[in-house]
């Protein structure tokens, strides 16, 4: 499944369109994904990260930002 697909899938649980991030701790690591919907579909434009310590969310997700707007 690609992070596409998991931004589409999680939207449509919550009720909304594709969602633009997701954050997921588990012990010590800090998983994350950053997708743009309105990017184009056959060519989506997203960033993931995993990260071996805890992270602040708004930390993670600004360093998933400035990368994809390199």
């Amino acid at each position: 499944m690609t992070l596409q697909e998991c931004a589409q899938i999680i939207g449509e649980r919550l009720e909304m369109n594709a969602i633009a991030f997701g954050v997921i701790y588990e012990g010590g690591e800090t998983s994350a994904f950053r997708y743009d919907p309105s990017s184009d579909p056959q060519q989506p434009e997203l960033v993931g990260a995993l990260v071996n310590r805890r992270m602040p969310m708004r930390e993670v997700l600004l360093s998933l930002n400035d990368f994809m707007n390199e």
